[in-house]
Formats: C-alpha cells, sequence, structure tokens
C-alpha cells in the first residue's frame, strides 16, 4: 500500500497526485503544521478534511516553488519508507513453534531431562520450604488436641448433681427433694403417673419439714399490700421453688397468710425490699389430703415451679 502527502488544514491543498519534488518546502505565509500533523498517510485514509484554519489559498497556489530554507523543523517531505513487515512475521512464527516443540511432550516426563545446578537448587529450596510450611500447622494442631484432651480426661461432677447447699438441712432436703420429684414429673409417660410424683412429693416435704420450716435462707422477689393495708410477701429459697402469702384478701379467706397492719412482723417488713436476703419462719398451709399447698395454677407448674402458700411468723434480713 502506497502512501500519499497530506498538508495540514491550514495549508493550500495540493492538485491531484501532486507529490512534492526533493528539496520542497512549504511557503513561510501558510503557517507551521499543527504538532504532531502526519505529512505522509497511507491512501486508505482518504482525502484530508477541510479546515478552518485561516485562510487556504486556491488549489495548487505555491506548490511550484521550493523553499529549502522554510519549515525545516517539520520535518522531512520525502514520503516514508515501507518496512518489511513478512521477515519478523515469519521469524515470530519460528520462534513460538520452538518454544511449543521443547514444552511439548509427554507430561509425565519432566520438562527437561538435564536440569543444571543452578535450576535445581532453587527448586529443592522451594520444596522444602512448602514442606515446612504444611508440616507446621498439622504439629500444632495435633498438640492443641493432645492438651486439650488431657484438659479433659478427668471429668468433672456437675454442681446440678450436688445436693443445694443453701440454709440448714432441712432446707437443703426439702430443695433436693423437689428437684428429685420435678425430674421424675418431666420423664413420667402418662398423666396418672405425672399425678403421683407431685403427690409423693408432697408426702416427702411433709415428712422432712414437719409442715414447718425455720430459719430457711431466701430472698425476697416481691413485697407489697393489698386494699386493707395488710402487706403479703414471696421468698425465694431455692431454683424455682418460693414460699409466699396470698397477696389479695379474696384468695386468703381461711388460709390467714396475709401479714395483718400494725404487727411486729408487719413493722420489719416496712424497712426491706426486694432483692434483700432474709431468714424466713413459718409454717406450711395445709392442702387437700397433704400438710402443703401451692399456688399454682397448673399441674405442670406445680410440679416443675412450685409456690407453697405459708404464713411466716418472723421475716429478718440476714
Amino acid at each position: 500500500m502506497s502512501s500519499r502527502f497530506n498538508p495540514p488544514p491550514n495549508w493550500p491543498a495540493p492538485p491531484a497526485g501532486w507529490t512534492p519534488p526533493a528539496g520542497w518546502q512549504p511557503d513561510p505565509s501558510w503557517g507551521p503544521a499543527p504538532e504532531g500533523w502526519p505529512l505522509w498517510v497511507e491512501d486508505s485514509y482518504g482525502a484530508p478534511a477541510a479546515s478552518g484554519y485561516g485562510h487556504i489559498p486556491p488549489q495548487g497556489q505555491g506548490y511550484g516553488a521550493a523553499q529549502p530554507q522554510a519549515f525545516a523543523s517539520v520535518g522531512t517531505l520525502e514520503p516514508p519508507k515501507k518496512k518489511k513487515v513478512w521477515p519478523a512475521v515469519v521469524g515470530g512464527i519460528i520462534v513460538l513453534s520452538l518454544l511449543g516443540s521443547c514444552m511439548g511432550g509427554n507430561d509425565d516426563e519432566p520438562a527437561a531431562s538435564t536440569p543444571t545446578a543452578t535450576a535445581t537448587e532453587p527448586a529443592k529450596t522451594t520444596e522444602k520450604a512448602a514442606a515446612a510450611a504444611v508440616t507446621q500447622p498439622a504439629e500444632t494442631v495435633e498438640a492443641e488436641e493432645t492438651a486439650a484432651e488431657e484438659t479433659t480426661a478427668a471429668p468433672v461432677e456437675p454442681a446440678a448433681a450436688e445436693a443445694p447447699s443453701v440454709g440448714p438441712k432441712a432446707q437443703q432436703a426439702f430443695l433436693a427433694g423437689i428437684a428429685k420429684s420435678a425430674a421424675a414429673y418431666s420423664d413420667a409417660s402418662t398423666e396418672l403417673k405425672r399425678t403421683k410424683v407431685v403427690t409423693d412429693r408432697d408426702k416427702a416435704a411433709c415428712a422432712a419439714t414437719g409442715g414447718k420450716f425455720n430459719g430457711w435462707e431466701g430472698e425476697i422477689t416481691t413485697i407489697g399490700s393489698n386494699n386493707d393495708g395488710h402487706a403479703h410477701i414471696t421468698v425465694k429459697v431455692g431454683d424455682d421453688v418460693e414460699l409466699a402469702t396470698w397477696n389479695n384478701a379474696l384468695s386468703d379467706i381461711g388460709d390467714d397468710t396475709l401479714i395483718q397492719s400494725g404487727t411486729k412482723l408487719w413493722e420489719k417488713l416496712l424497712e426491706m425490699e426486694e432483692g434483700a436476703t432474709v431468714l424466713v419462719s413459718g409454717e406450711f398451709v395445709d392442702g387437700d389430703n397433704t400438710c402443703v399447698e401451692t399456688s399454682n395454677l397448673t399441674e405442670t407448674f406445680n410440679a416443675a415451679s412450685p409456690d407453697f402458700v405459708t404464713r411466716f411468723t418472723d421475716v429478718t434480713v440476714k
């Protein structure tokens, strides 16, 4: 493909097919070519576009004179010589073919049958480093697992298996019996068996306490008064086990658990607040065919979290 002369837009258009002769230079009045303007282009580029660079003389004007002294900085006006590209392309294909033949072959065979000492040594070093990187974490994990096994080798009895240690022995035996019956109630397969579990629990509680409690340790969870000004109180004496009065006069009919205003115990309760640790004494209110009664609405809550109705005789902050 041949090249053609491509005058800048501020130069006049040359005659059709005109090529600058040897030593030709543009007229100084045309002005310099724009920076980077290509004076020679391939024929496929087409004719130069029209431009708004000032006045363009009539076509061909000024192209007959040689101006060797002007616009020397534009560069040579000789058409560029074509470079032979095919030798470079052929050479590249040959090089790629040689590389392919060297890298090909059986994948199971080493890439080079006789590696040099320089190439082999870094490979060995890399393999050793990789082996160390893989081995070290495995050893660390094994050591950690061994330490964990040694730590857990000696089983520790859960605290729940031990008898409650709060309060006097009678309180501890009372709470242990309730915890045992709660587990048995959960395991019972029929309603009849579950009812028997609760009945047996109440009998055991009566046998352990004789229907009374003295100096049991607990925490005040509620304290207040009814519409008549009488005090009511609830004391937590174990996990999910509470001793409480009724909190209204209607429920208290016949039980007399509300603490009458003006009494010594009522005066002591004036100085107490919820969350206080106290020592309590009193007696259980009799239930149907048992010496204890609960205020729970359902048998399920009665078994899991009993609230025993009591008449307090004394409450003292510990």
